[in-house]
């Protein structure tokens, strides 16, 4: 009896490894309005899992790697931008201050005027890694 359900077992088993899926090495991108995800196949692609599938193709691994970079500088200066205007404008009303610290806000506004822009770029960046890893590493 022990055997028996040990064959079936077995059985059941190569029944449902026969039907796994080939996960093809081709990426694609899929695009929201503010936000981006790498697939490969059906599976959605993490930055380590990206890493490991690009790292044949030094190019697109390097863009990638250099997007992401000037994405999280971007976000870096746009964070920096909103608290120091944030916190320049929360002393002077609630302290009642009687100058206005129009330098602390001009800086915040210029670290977001600049950020924003930096994000978009390596956005880009990143996103053009895709192409070119399809385009060129794949052949």
């Amino acid at each position: 009896m022990k055997y028996f359900a040990f064959q079936l077992i077995f059985i059941l088993l190569l029944g449902v490894s026969a039907h796994a899926q080939t996960i093809p090495d081709s990426l694609q991108l899929n695009e929201t309005s503010l936000n981006y995800s790498f697939y490969q196949g059906p599976m959605r692609v993490g930055h380590n899992r990206l890493k490991v599938v690009m790292k044949d193709c030094p190019l697109a691994l390097q863009r990638y790697e250099s997007g992401k970079r000037t994405e999280s500088f971007g976000l870096l200066l746009l964070a920096l931008g909103l608290v120091t205007s944030a916190a320049s404008l929360g002393d002077y009303y609630l302290n009642d201050r009687s100058e206005f610290p129009a330098g602390y806000v001009a800086a915040g506004a210029i670290c977001i005027g600049v950020g924003i822009p930096i994000y978009f770029s390596g956005s880009r960046s990143a996103k053009s890694s895709v192409l070119i890893f399809n385009q060129k590493c794949l052949n």
